[in-house]
């Protein structure tokens, strides 16, 4: 996946599908990635079902 600053991310869980992990969970894996300089532009949680 590639990181473009300012664009939206799509952040998946480990196993690459989504859905994997509750919301707040998916929350702060994003957010860990943002801080570690992994993930940049804005978050975008998409519900599912």
């Amino acid at each position: 996946m590639d990181h473009v600053a300012g664009e939206s991310v799509l952040v998946r869980g480990a196993s690459g599908s989504l859905g994997r992990l509750n919301p707040l969970a998916e929350a702060a894996l994003a957010h860990h990635k943002m801080d570690a300089g992994e993930v940049f532009g804005r978050i975008v949680l998409i519900p599912q079902g």
